[in-house]
This record gives C-alpha cells, structure tokens and sequence, in this order.
C-alpha cells in the first residue's frame, strides 16, 4: 500500500493507471495513423489532379496543332 496524505492507494490502482495511460497512449497514435493517412490520402489526389490537368492542356495542345496544320492547309488549296 502507499499512502498519500489524502487517500491509500493500492497496487491495483496502479496498474489500472497503467492501462488507462496506455489506453490514452494508443488512441493517440491511432488517431495520428489516421491523420497521416488523410494527409498521404490528399497527396495522392492531388497528384491525380495534377496529372489530369497536365494530361488535358497537352491534350488541348496537340488539338490546337491539329487545327492549325488544318486551317494552314485550306488556306493553301
């Protein structure tokens, strides 16, 4: 038993402690697992934008070459 001025607390208390504060520890590290996944979660799709983005302008590119050869051409007939 250890006694402090107010209250006599047991060894049992003691691991009860334990486990609440281990209980605390592994919630926390759970929820920073999952904030870690969002975050590489959002990366991913905002790679996935991106690439989209990139893969629509050089699209656009290539139907603005198209149409210039075309118009080029029509002016020479």
């Amino acid at each position: 038993m250890y006694s402090t001025r107010y209250t006599f607390i047991s060894d049992i208390d003691f691991a009860a402690f334990g486990r609440t504060r281990n209980k605390r520890r592994e919630k926390k590290r759970r929820e920073e697992k999952r904030r870690e996944e969002k975050r590489r979660e959002e990366k991913r799709r905002e790679k996935k934008r991106r690439e989209a983005a990139a893969a629509a302008a050089a699209a656009a590119a290539v139907a603005a070459a198209v149409a210039a050869v075309v118009a080029t051409n029509s002016m020479v007939l």
